[in-house]
This record gives structure tokens, sequence and C-alpha cells, in this order.
């Protein structure tokens, strides 16, 4: 008998071994084909795997003790790493001891050998009994991260993504570079005020580039979205069959609902508003929301403990859960308030006893979302990054007067008029948030009507907050589209339950469940018609090329990360800050704004850039800091006019450099092209082929 248990262990151990090692291979290889550096894939690897999945697979145990598929454990341990690294590194981060995050991985490692008695009990809970599902799983994450970020390096419609993904991927790196000079975190771009909005995906980066030394530039253009997107869907599949009770098959389609789509595909994206890839790529942060998203719902129907430690436990996770939620995306909180205001009501509604218990959850994730609004949005302060959405009242104006979703202003050159061809538009994309699984979508409302469970009144009351925030609210460049991603989520969720619900039912409503099934079906192949071949073609390419190239120890070329500047341009940054690290730099140029943002990345020095002035990241609560804004815009915009006219007009500059004396040398980097006007105020100190550097002289006030 003991020679038996041995033998099984040991099988069971090399099972473990062998399947870890492939799975390693899996995601190994996957980065690697997005930026063939092996030493720069090891690293950051290492640090997904020591500061992230190890913390979460000990800290999951306490978090999620229901738990027990290792599938599901595993992939939610990677969400709870993730949470728990990015607060960690936020605390250490605002009390300047950054350099104590090596720590991170040895308290997690003690306290996993604390918790662990018998190493018989770690094979147990780690036993793989499906190697063929387990690498499926994987495959299907790696594959949907290359996929989301295929749109840009396959070529796709480059003329229109490749400069916007290149300056989103910019200007997430000066985020980053913000956040090195400590807390409050700078805005490089705009120095009237600090950064206040969404950074907390960005202070993952910060903890990956400090730890690893990796390039800014690899994390946001490459790896960093790859992960985090990839490591979303993933959890979106564990919620799904364990909060929601999928299949493991159909755990799989809700996210490919919401992920397998390219860019802005022409109907998914342009006419359903379903094209979150395309924007959680750009910005990553959108990616953390919804991990934090799913860890919250999960978290939130764990079973209660009814012991005051327990209630304390549960009171504190929430409360941080809810303000990492802000910090990552300022819609997620409102989402989740809104789905538990609908699960509170009815449990009153129903008469339970756990009515006190969810008014508590209720009131600890409000706090939480004020404490976030006050870390990550400055609410309250002179300056509030809560600003920038404004309530309108409807969305059909707007609809009809934009140009990237496009049935509105389609209906419109048929002779709609503006409102209607909205009320339109809406109502399409309203009606298909769950993508291909719409017309399952039914079968959950309806069996919700007679035997609905907690989770399922949730996911409803986060998709029609969704969509209500879409509706009633209107941010810039369709920021508030954000809203629909969790639309998208819930209602893909409910519709992959309706159709598990309508393939499992025997008898009743079989003809309603045959149709809906053969909707399905269709409107799956439609959305998978939408994806590019080329973008298939550039990952299999890619994978195939990244596969020799490691295993015959060759090396690729690495491709360029910062392709819209030139370097000799952004080494007028370095000059700048050479005379002082307070210098601010006034850029004027006539391309897109991506070179200017990478000038910061790779150079960081702080300026007064005109993205920001066009597109100020908040509102003024102090007067005085307003009209100091107002005057900026005025004298930036006309500085522009006459430099598309060829004049640099440098009374401009000095009406800009007079708001901002006090705060170190203003300099201004102009094309050398431009005609100068009383150049005397002007003091040349460096140049480019393209570009010169001024130092500005400001007159003394008297």
């Amino acid at each position: 008998m003991p020679s038996r248990v041995a033998a099984n262990s040991l099988q069971s151990l090399a099972r473990i071994v062998g399947t870890s090692v492939l799975c390693l291979a899996i995601v190994f290889l996957g980065l690697h084909s997005l930026y063939p550096s092996t030493d720069a894939t090891i690293r950051f690897l290492g640090y997904v795997l020591l500061f992230n999945l190890l913390p979460g697979a000990v800290i999951s145990r306490y978090f999620l003790p229901g738990a027990r598929e290792l599938g599901v454990y595993l992939a939610f341990s990677l969400a709870v790493g993730i949470v728990t690294n990015i607060l960690v590194v936020t605390l250490l981060w605002a009390v300047a001891m950054l350099q104590y995050l090596f720590l991170l991985p040895v308290f997690a490692g003690a306290l996993g050998i604390a918790r662990l008695r018998r190493s018989s009990e770690l094979l147990e809970c780690a036993e793989v009994r499906n190697v063929p599902a387990w690498i499926f799983g994987l495959a299907f994450a790696c594959f949907t991260a290359l996929l989301g970020v295929s749109f840009m390096y396959a070529g796709t419609y480059s003329d229109v993504y490749t400069d916007a993904y290149s300056s989103h991927a910019a200007f997430e790196g000066v985020i980053v570079r913000g956040l090195e000079f400590g807390y409050p975190p700078a805005n490089l771009l705009f120095p009237n005020a600090g950064w206040s909005y969404n950074y907390a995906a960005h202070l993952w980066l910060l903890g990956v580039k400090l730890t690893t030394g990796s390039s800014i530039d690899v994390l946001v253009t490459r790896f960093g979205p790859a992960f985090l997107g990839g490591a979303s869907a993933a959890v979106m599949v564990a919620f799904g069959r364990y909060v929601v009770g999928l299949a493991w098959w159909v755990a799989y389609l809700p996210a490919i609902c919401v992920y397998w789509i390219v860019g802005i595909a022409p109907i998914s994206g342009s006419i359903l508003a379903s094209f979150m890839p395309f924007g959680a790529n750009l910005i990553l942060s959108p990616f953390v929301a919804f991990i934090v998203f799913f860890l919250t719902i999960a978290f939130l129907f764990e079973e209660e403990g009814s012991g005051l430690r327990e209630r304390c436990f549960r009171f504190v996770t929430l409360v941080v859960l809810a303000f990492l939620a802000t910090g990552a995306r300022g819609v997620c909180t409102p989402i989740l308030l809104c789905g538990m205001a609908l699960r509170l009501t009815v449990s009153i509604w129903r008469r339970e006893g756990r009515s006190p218990g969810r008014a508590l959850d209720l009131v600890a994730v409000i706090v939480g979302f004020g404490l976030g609004l006050r870390f990550f949005f400055t609410v309250g302060t002179s300056f509030s990054g809560a600003g920038t959405v404004k309530i309108t009242g409807q969305p059909f104006t707007l609809l009809a007067s934009q140009d990237v979703l496009t049935l509105a202003g389609a209906l419109t050159k048929w002779g709609f008029a503006a409102v209607p061809a909205g009320i339109v538009a809406f109502a399409v994309i309203a009606i298909f948030q769950a993508a291909f699984l719409t017309p399952a979508v039914p079968a959950s409302l309806i069996r919700m009507r007679k035997n609905a469970r907690e989770v399922e009144f949730f996911l409803l009351g986060c998709g029609i907050a969704g969509l209500s925030g879409f509706f009633l609210t209107e941010a810039p460049e369709l920021s508030h589209v954000s809203f629909l991603y969790f639309s998208n989520i819930s209602f893909a969720l409910l519709g992959a339950l309706g159709l598990q619900l309508t393939i499992h039912t025997a008898k009743p409503q079989l003809r309603f469940g045959l149709v809906s099934i053969v909707a399905v079906v269709l409107l799956a192949c439609l959305h998978l018609a939408q994806i590019p071949i080329n973008a298939i073609a550039w990952i299999g390419g890619n994978l195939a090329a990244s596969a020799v190239s490691v295993a015959s120890l060759s090396s690729r070329p690495l491709p360029a990360l910062a392709p819209c500047m030139r370097n000799d341009d952004a080494d007028l940054f370095a000059v700048a800050r050479a005379v002082s690290p307070a210098a601010i730099v006034i850029p004027i140029y006539h391309t897109t704004h991506c070179a200017a943002f990478w000038w910061v990345v790779h150079h960081p020095t702080h300026t007064l850039n005109v993205y920001l002035l066009q597109h100020v990241p908040g509102r003024a609560a102090d007067p005085a800091l307003q009209a100091k804004i107002r005057i900026q815009q005025e004298r930036m915009f006309h500085a522009w006019e006459s430099a598309a006219k060829g004049i640099l007009d440098v009374s401009d500059i000095i009406e800009l450099a007079k708001t901002l004396v006090g705060r170190g040398p203003i300099f201004l980097m102009a094309p050398r092209s431009l005609s100068i006007e009383t150049p005397e105020r002007l003091h040349l100190v460096g140049a480019s082929e393209v570009f010169g550097l001024w130092k500005v002289s400001v007159p003394r006030s008297n």
C-alpha cells in the first residue's frame, strides 16, 4: 500500500511538473512573439509568476475558499495576485518606499509555507486531471491576448490604427513616467495640476519597470496590453464557470463575444458599439477594471461568515476592491453599486434575513468609492479629475453627429432626422449588447421570473446600469462608451446562461429553443467572419517565427516601438532637463501628438502640451487656476494658428511662460522653419534637423 501511494504521488507530481512546463512554454511563446527578446520575456514572465501568481495563489485560499476546481482557482489566483500587487505598489508608492516591493513574494511564500501542512495536500489541491482542457484554456487566453493587439501589428487599417495606437501607448507611458516622480503623481503634459484620473493599471506597470528594469516602451506597447487583456479574459471564463455556473465550453462563449473583436469591426464595432479590445488595448485601465469587477462579484457571492472577525474582513476587502476599481476605471464602481442596489432590493422584496448583510456590503463599496475618488481623482481639491463627464439626458444627438458609430449617420443620409436616427442606433446597441448570444438572453430572463439566483439579478443590474450610463452621460472622445463595456460583459454572461438553459431543456418551448440556437450560431458566424484573415496570419506567423527562434537559440530583429518619433528630436528634451530637472517645455509641432508624447516618455520632462489644453483632464475648482488655464488655452491655440501660417508668435509664448513663472526655466521647442518675431526673447540652446529648442526669457514683474 505505501509503495502504491508513493507511486501515485510521484505520478501526480510528474504530471503537475510536465503540465506546468508546457503552460509556461505557451505563455513564453506568446509574449516572445510580441517582442522577440528572450531576456525581456523571461524577466517579465518571472515578475508575473513571483509578484502576481504566487501571492494570488496564497491569498485566494482566504479570498475565495469555495473555488476548488484547479482551472478556476488558478485563474482567480492570477486575478487576486494582480489586485494584490497593485494594492502593495500603491501603498509603497504613496509613502515613497517602493524599494521594498521585493518583499511581496517573500511574505507570500512564507505565508504559503505556513499554511501548507502536508506535501500531499499540495498534490491534492494541484491535481491535474484534464491536461487537454488545461492546454486549451491557456492557449485560448494567449490567443485572445494576441488577437486584441493584432489590429495594430497586422497592418489592419494601418492608416487609421498605427498612429492612434502608438499615440495612446505613448500617453500611457507618460502616465507611468509621471508616477515615477512619486505621490502625488505628476502630469507631465499639464503642469497646472497633478495627474487625477485612472492610473491603477499604470501603477502595476511601474512595479514591473522598477523590479525588472524593462523598458516602458516594451511594457506599454507589447507586454502590458497583451498580459492584462489575456488575464482579464481568463478571469471572465473562470467567473462564468464558478459564479454563473456555466459548463466549461459555454463559459468560453461570452469571452469570445467580448474579446474577439479586432479594431472597430464593421458590424460589431461600428454599429453595435462593441469594440472593447480596441479601447482597452489603447488605454489599459479597462482590463484591470474587469479583473476587479469579476473579483468583487465573486467575493460578494462567497458564503458570509457570522462572526465579527469574518464580517470585518469582508467589509475591509470590499472597501479595498472598490478603491482599486475606482482607480482602474471610474465607471466600474458605480456599475457595481447599481448591481448591489438591485441585489439588496430583491433581498428586501423577498424578505430574506440577509438584507442587513447586503446593506453593509453596499456601504463598504460606497466607502471604497469615496476613497478612490479622493486618492485617484483628487475630488474635493483645487483640481478634480472627475469633471470630464457631463450629464446630457440622451445620447441620440451625439450618435447622429459622430463618425465612429455609423448607423445613426447612415440613417441621416437616408433622410432620417438626427434624433430619430439616434434613437434607432441606440436601440440596436441596447438590444445587441450580448453580441451573438443575444437570441439566448430571453431564455435567461424567463428563468429569472420563475427561479432567479442573486447573481442573475446582479448581472442584470450591471447591464442596465451600463446602458443607462451611456444613455445619460457624455465624455470627450466617446470615453463614456466604457459604460457599455460592462453591459457587454453582463448581458453576454446572461446570454450564455440562457443558451445553456435552452440546450439542457428537454421538452418545454422546444421550437423557441431551436430557433434561438440557430440564431446564435448564425450570429456567431457573422461575429467570427469580421476577424481579418491577416490578423490570424500575423499571429500564426509570429508564433512560428518565435518557436523557431527560441528552439534554434537565434535572435530576430526587434521591432521599432516608437516609429513616429525621431531620436534627435527627443534628445532636445534631455537638453532642457540637463539645465534643470524642473524645466518646462512648450512644444509646437506640425505632426500628430504621437511624437510629442514619446519625447516625454524617453526624457521625462514637464511640458505644457496643446492636447491636454484641448482636453483638460478635469475641472479646476479654484477660480484663479481656472482663469490661468483659460489664458493658456487662448494663447496656445493662437500660437498654433500662427505656426500653421509659418510664423512663431513670440508674444503668445511669453504670455504662456508668464503663467508658469516660479516653476522652473521655460523652454520652447518648435520647428526651425518658422519665422520668428522678436527673437530677442528667445535664446537657442539646442537644435535637431527639424526642431529648435529655445530658452524663454520672461520679463520680471514689478
